[in-house]
C-alpha cells in the first residue's frame, strides 16, 4: 500500500474543492446565470462542504484563502465568491 505524503493530500484536497466550486458554478451558468453574476455564498459553501467532506469549516477556510490569493477565485462583496473569470 502507496501511503500519501501530508502535500500530495493537501493538493488532492484543493483541487477536489476547485471542482466543485466549478461544478456549482457550471451549474448555474446552465440554469441561464452569467459566470460574472454568480455569487457563491461564504459561510454556506463552507458549512456544505465540510459536510461532505469532513474537513473542518477552518481548513476549507484556509484552502478557500489560498485559492485568494492565486486569484483561483475572487471574492464578491463581503459574504460570497466565484471563479475567476478567464
Amino acid at each position: 500500500m502507496v501511503r500519501k505524503d501530508g502535500a500530495e493530500i493537501r493538493r488532492e484536497r484543493i483541487e477536489e474543492l476547485k471542482k466543485k466550486i466549478a461544478t456549482f458554478q457550471d451549474e448555474q451558468v446552465r440554469k441561464g446565470s452569467k459566470p460574472e453574476e454568480i455569487k457563491i455564498p461564504l459561510k454556506r459553501f463552507v458549512a456544505v462542504y465540510s459536510v461532505e467532506s469532513g474537513l473542518t469549516p477552518s481548513k476549507v477556510s484556509e484552502y478557500l484563502e489560498l485559492l485568494m490569493e492565486i486569484s483561483i477565485i475572487e471574492v464578491v462583496e463581503k459574504e460570497y465568491f466565484r471563479l475567476t473569470p478567464i
